[in-house]
């Protein structure tokens, strides 16, 4: 990521993925079309970001499970057409009249291959939680601000993605360490605790500062048999949270109609 070839290197990467498309699709994929596929995605990512910082900002007026709902759909659909969705939702969340509770704020983290079910995202909320911060689906908000246009599409979205993008766990960028991404998040979000998401086995919070730090030690894995979240509370609490990875199927509606269920919850809210 610090190399001066990463830029160039990763517009050759994206182009020749594009030659690809454009093979299967029957007709070479010109700079224009480009051009206005970034303009129309950026839509979509700038009115998710608009989203997420009023979550942060006011947790009370769209619930993480909302939240998170309205992601998973805007992957399924045309950007021309959940373009308006979104930008619904926001006007609908903010109108809404909430009183803010008194919860603990939280950020989420650890959702990397694998999504977490709304049943777990609203059990945290139900349980006094403000999820005030995740990395839910960043593939769809990796960009900090606007990608900018002109020139080559293809330099302009690797520049965008090496220089001005979120953490993500595909990338290996000594300039800005995993642990000072998470403090970061926490400390913009003003968030009082970190949950770790599966698969981080034996999640461990050192009760006393070391070198004048909070420490967190987690060793991820992908074949964890078990869900553990640790909350640290930067009220001095500590809670460890754990459940079979598969659970009874009493517990967890499939992934599908939990999905249709939530999207008619909030549709029928706003």
């Amino acid at each position: 990521m610090t190399s001066p070839s990463v830029v160039p290197w990763f517009a050759s990467e994206l182009r020749r993925v594009g030659e690809a498309l454009g093979a299967v699709a029957g007709r070479p994929i010109s700079d224009s079309d480009m051009d206005r596929s970034i303009r129309a995605y950026e839509t979509v990512r700038g009115l998710l970001r608009d989203l997420y910082a009023l979550r942060t900002a006011a947790p009370e007026r769209i619930s993480t499970a909302e939240l998170y709902t309205l992601a998973r759909l805007v992957t399924l659909m045309d950007p021309v057409d959940s373009g308006p969705v979104l930008a619904d939702a926001i006007e609908g969340s903010k109108l809404r009249l909430e009183r803010p509770k008194d919860r603990i704020r939280v950020v989420l983290v650890g959702s990397f291959c694998e999504q977490p079910p709304l049943e777990l995202i609203e059990s945290l909320e139900s349980a006094g939680c403000y999820i005030v911060e995740d990395d839910f689906l960043q593939g769809w908000r990796w960009a900090r601000r606007a990608v900018t246009g002109g020139g080559d599409p293809y330099v302009a979205l690797a520049r965008a993605y090496v220089e001005d993008s979120v953490h993500l766990s595909t990338k290996h960028d000594l300039r800005r360490p995993r642990a000072q991404a998470l403090i970061e998040a926490a400390r913009s979000s003003r968030a009082d605790a970190v949950i770790f998401l599966p698969d981080h086995k034996d999640v461990v919070l050192f009760p006393e500062r070391v070198g004048g730090k909070y420490r967190a030690l987690t060793r991820p894995m992908p074949q964890s048999s078990e869900f553990v979240a640790t909350i640290r509370s930067l009220r001095s609490t500590t809670v460890m949270l754990s459940r079979p990875r598969n659970p009874p199927s009493k517990t967890l509606l499939p992934c599908v109609s939990t999905l249709l269920t939530h999207q008619a919850k909030l549709m029928r809210s706003l």
